[in-house]
C-alpha cells in the first residue's frame, strides 16, 4: 500500500474520529494522569527502603503506606474509567461504520447485488469494522500512554542510574530486531489469513442459510464437506497465526527475563560498592520491568496499524464502490400523487447483452396493467428499472417527472413491489404484515389479510397473529408466503403497485379469488401485473406483449385474441400446456 493510499485512508479516518472529539478529550486527559500516577509507586517504594524505615519514623512509614495505596487505587480507577470510556469509542464507532456501509449497501446496483461476495463482506462488516474499532478506542490511546509513560521512565532512569541504563541499550535493539521480523510475517499471513476467512464465512453462512434446500436437493453430504474443507483451512490458519504470537511471547519473555539479570546483576555489584541503594535498586528494576511493557506495546503497534490499515482499505474500498444509480442534491421527496407511468424509448442491457430495446408504454392510474412474454424477454427488468436498480438509455416518468428527478428512496417508497421471491422476518405474522408501522389498525390488517384468503388460515393458529414464523417463514407454504407478502405491500397503501409473479404458489382458484376479492383496491392505484398465467389478466384495461426485446403488441385481452398474432399464439400454448 504506498503512501498516498495511506494518506487518503487516515484523513477518512480522522473524519471519522471528529464526530466523537468530545470523548477523546476526555479520554486523553485520563491518560496523562493515569501515566503521571503510575510512575508513583516505585518512587514511594524506594523512598520507603532507603530513607524512612532505616530513620524508623512510623507516620511518615504510614503516610507513604497511605500514599503508595492511593496511587495504586487511583490508577486502577482511571484504568476502569478508560476501559468504559473505551468501549462507549468503540461502539459508536462501530455502529457508525456499519451504518455507513448498510447504506451504501442498499444504494449499490442491481449488478453489484448479482455479484456480491456476501463471504467478503461479512468480513468487512464485522472483521474489519471491529478491527478499526478496537484501534481506535484502544491502541491510539494506549500507545500515547505508552509513549508518554516511556519517555518519562528513560529520562528518570537516566538520572537515576546512568550505569544501569546501559542494560537497557543493549537489550532494547535486540527486542526491536525480533519485533520487526515479527511485524513483516505476520503481515504476510494476514492477508492469507483474511481470504482463508472469507472462505470460511461463505461456506457457514450457504449451510445455515439454505440448510432445507440443501435436504431437498440432496446435497447435504456435499455441502458438509465443502464447509469443513474451509473450516479446517481457517483453524490451521488460526493455529499458525496463534503460533506465531506465542513464539514472540516466548523470545520477549527470555529477553525481558535477561534484561532483569542484567539489572539485578550490575546493580547487586554497585549495591556492594555502595554506589547504589537497594531502595534505588529495586525502583530501577521495577521502573525497568514497567519500561518493558510500554516498549513492547509500541513496537508492535506498527504491528497493528499495518493490520489496521489492510482494515480501513477494504472498508473503503467497498465504500468507493460507485453507485450506478446516482442519487444526486436537491431531488424531489414530493410529488408523486397519482402514480401516472411513462416509459419513452427505454433501452437497457447486462453488460453486452441487450434485454430491452427502444420500448414505450404508458401505465394510467386507477388502470389494471399486465406485462407478459416469455422467459427472458425483460418483464422483470422493467420494474427494476422503475426501482432505479440499474441506469437506463431512455426515460421513465412518474406524474410528468423523470424519476432520476426523484429522491430514491422517496421514489421507491412510493411503488410496492410484490414478486414470487418474498422475504418474510423471523417474527411474529403481525409485526411481519406492519413493519413497525403503529398507526396501522388492527382492523385493516385483518380485513387486508381476508382480501388475500389468509385471515382464516392465521385464525387456526395457537397464536394467531401473534405466531412467530421461523427464519425466513420456514413455517408457512410458497403460497402462504406470497399472501403474507401481498397483504404487506397492501397496507402500505403506495400508488403504483407492481405484481411480479405474486401469486404463481398459488393454485388457480385461490389465485382467481385473491384477485377477484383485491379488483376494487386495484382500481384506486396504478397496478402492473408480470405473469404466465394469463387467465388472470383477463380483466386487465392494458396488456403489453414483449418479444425480441420490443413491445410487439399492446390492447384488451378480447382485442388481442382477434388479432391472433403472439399473444394468441402465447395463449392458447399456456392453456394447452395447462400452466
Amino acid at each position: 500500500m504506498d503512501r498516498y493510499r495511506k494518506s487518503s485512508l487516515m484523513a477518512y479516518f480522522l473524519r471519522e474520529l471528529f464526530k466523537l472529539k468530545s470523548a477523546y478529550v476526555w479520554v486523553a486527559l485520563l491518560t496523562i494522569i493515569k501515566g503521571a500516577v503510575s510512575l508513583l509507586p516505585p518512587m514511594l517504594l524506594m523512598k520507603i527502603i532507603d530513607e524512612i524505615i532505616p530513620a524508623k519514623n512510623l507516620q511518615v512509614l504510614l503516610v507513604c503506606i497511605a500514599l503508595y495505596f492511593s496511587s495504586v487505587f487511583a490508577d486502577s480507577l482511571i484504568s476502569y474509567l478508560l476501559n468504559m470510556s473505551y468501549t462507549n469509542i468503540g461502539k459508536k464507532l462501530f455502529l457508525s461504520y456499519q451504518d455507513q456501509c448498510i447504506n451504501h449497501l442498499y444504494r449499490l446496483s442491481g449488478e453489484y447485488y448479482t455479484n456480491k461476495d456476501s463471504g467478503d463482506l461479512l468480513t468487512i462488516f464485522e472483521g474489519d469494522i471491529s478491527n478499526i474499532k478496537e484501534v481506535a478506542s484502544t491502541t491510539i490511546f494506549s500507545f500515547i500512554t505508552d509513549i508518554f509513560v516511556a519517555i518519562f521512565m528513560l529520562v528518570y532512569l537516566i538520572f537515576l542510574q546512568r550505569d544501569l541504563f546501559f542494560c537497557l541499550i543493549i537489550i532494547f535493539p535486540i527486542i526491536a530486531i525480533t519485533q520487526i521480523k515479527f511485524k513483516d510475517a505476520v503481515m504476510k499471513q494476514s492477508v492469507v489469513a483474511r481470504e482463508v476467512s472469507c472462505e470460511s464465512s461463505k461456506a457457514l453462512q450457504d449451510v445455515v442459510q439454505n440448510v432445507m434446500l440443501h435436504i431437498m436437493a440432496g446435497a447435504s453430504k456435499f455441502i458438509k464437506s465443502k464447509y469443513i474443507v474451509a473450516a479446517s483451512n481457517n483453524v490451521d490458519m488460526g493455529n499458525k497465526m496463534l503460533m506465531m504470537y506465542s513464539l514472540n511471547e516466548v523470545v520477549l519473555g527470555i529477553l525481558s527475563s535477561l534484561l532483569t539479570i542484567l539489572v539485578l546483576g550490575v546493580g547487586g555489584f554497585k549495591v556492594f560498592s555502595g554506589a547504589l541503594t537497594i531502595g534505588g535498586l529495586m525502583a530501577f528494576n521495577v521502573y525497568t520491568q514497567k519500561l518493558i511493557g510500554p516498549v513492547m506495546r509500541i513496537s508492535n503497534v506498527n504491528v497493528q496499524l499495518q493490520s489496521f490499515f489492510v482494515s480501513l482499505d477494504n472498508i473503503y474500498k467497498f465504500l468507493e464502490v460507485e453507485e450506478a444509480v446516482h442519487n444526486n442534491e436537491n431531488l424531489l421527496t414530493e410529488h408523486i400523487k397519482s402514480g401516472e407511468i411513462q416509459i419513452k424509448g427505454l433501452s437497457f442491457g447486462y453488460g453486452p447483452n441487450t434485454v430491452l430495446k427502444n420500448v414505450s408504454a404508458e401505465f394510467r392510474p386507477h388502470t389494471i396493467n399486465a406485462i407478459v412474454g416469455e422467459s427472458g424477454m425483460g418483464k422483470s427488468t422493467i420494474t427494476y428499472l422503475l426501482y432505479r436498480l440499474w441506469e437506463y438509455d431512455g426515460k421513465i416518468e412518474i406524474d410528468g417527472v423523470d424519476i432520476r428527478m426523484y429522491d430514491i428512496n422517496y421514489l421507491r417508497n412510493k411503488i410496492g413491489i410484490v414478486s414470487q421471491n418474498t422475504y418474510i422476518l423471523d417474527d411474529t405474522i403481525l409485526n411481519n404484515l406492519v413493519l413497525q408501522n403503529k398507526e396501522l389498525e388492527f382492523e385493516k390488517v385483518e380485513k387486508v389479510c381476508k382480501m388475500v384468503c389468509i385471515h382464516d388460515y392465521i385464525m387456526s393458529l395457537p397464536q394467531k397473529y401473534n405466531t412467530v414464523l421461523g427464519e425466513n417463514g420456514v413455517k408457512l407454504s410458497g403460497g402462504q408466503k406470497q399472501r403474507l407478502a401481498l397483504a404487506r405491500i397492501l397496507l402500505k397503501d403506495m400508488p403504483i403497485l407492481i405484481l411480479d409473479e405474486a401469486t404463481s404458489a398459488l393454485d388457480p382458484l385461490t389465485e382467481q379469488k385473491v384477485y377477484d376479492n383485491i379488483q376494487n383496491f386495484f382500481r384506486t392505484k396504478t397496478v402492473i401485473i408480470i405473469t404466465h398465467r394469463l387467465s388472470t389478466i383477463k380483466n386487465a384495461d392494458v396488456i403489453y406483449v414483449l418479444r425480441n426485446q420490443q413491445i410487439k403488441e399492446k390492447g384488451t385481452h378480447d382485442t388481442l385474441i382477434q388479432k391472433k398474432g403472439y399473444y394468441y399464439q402465447l395463449y392458447n400454448r399456456i392453456n394447452n400446456s395447462q400452466i
